[in-house]
């Protein structure tokens, strides 16, 4: 398995294990940059913006998804999303000063993410069959219901996305409780892809084979055939 950056031991003694690779770190970003705008947009019913950068952000999402089952170590769901035993025997040691520091997200952190990613499926496709009360800007799936259904639709996006603040919103705190009161920096890792906190090696950071280039293409080509069968239908079936 090899790092897909430089390993810092070439110039640097202090090993500084990679947390998370630039994949998993774009994506963040644009989650980061489309959810407000998101949110601005549909509030102002700014539809010509907030469809395409929902179809935007549909992509961003499945090439995440796809990255979480072939990406590197830390990135997949099956190195985070632990059993919810250990989950409880990591929050019965949360407040202890020698609970284990994880590479990648914690059993708590890891559901979190999962349930943060599951809402943001669940808003793209309530999206694609919303139906605006004038029905004059709607989803490009919303021909294949009726009105009403549409309407119904329109109602679970809205508060889909209140569940998806507040998942967000814990989120944040988490991240803030951990720099607090653990002293771990948790957001620092995400811009620059490796750890402060942690100065030994580890075989759980971050890593892929040889053919990493390759599941990147694969996952682009994805993501981008998605965000071409949504355009296709919101604006030219």
């Amino acid at each position: 398995m090899q790092s897909l950056e430089m390993d810092d031991n070439v110039t640097d003694p202090i090993h500084r294990p990679r947390v998370w690779d630039l994949s998993v770190r774009l994506t963040h970003l644009g989650y980061i940059l489309a959810i407000p705008v998101l949110w601005w947009t549909g509030e102002n019913r700014m539809f010509a913006i907030h469809i395409p950068v929902a179809i935007i952000l549909c992509a961003v999402l499945a090439y995440r998804i796809y990255w979480g089952i072939f990406g590197s170590t830390t990135a997949k769901f099956a190195t985070f999303i632990k059993s919810p035993w250990t989950v409880l025997r990591y929050a019965q040691d949360l407040f202890s000063k020698n609970s284990p520091t994880s590479i990648g997200h914690n059993p708590i952190g890891g559901w979190s993410v999962a349930l943060i990613l599951s809402t943001l499926v669940f808003q793209i496709f309530t999206g694609l069959f919303t139906v605006d009360t004038d029905g004059l800007n709607s989803g490009g799936f919303a021909r294949f219901i009726s009105f009403s259904d549409g309407r119904y639709a329109s109602d679970l996006h809205e508060n889909g996305f209140n569940a998806l603040v507040a998942l967000l919103i814990l989120h944040l705190s988490a991240a803030v409780f951990y720099r607090l009161v653990k002293k771990q920096n948790l957001i620092g890792p995400m811009i620059t892809g490796y750890s402060k906190d942690i100065m030994k090696p580890t075989q759980n950071e971050a890593s892929l084979s040889s053919s990493e280039w390759v599941s990147k293409f694969v996952g682009f080509c994805i993501a981008l055939s998605l965000a071409a069968i949504l355009t296709y239908f919101q604006y030219f079936a």
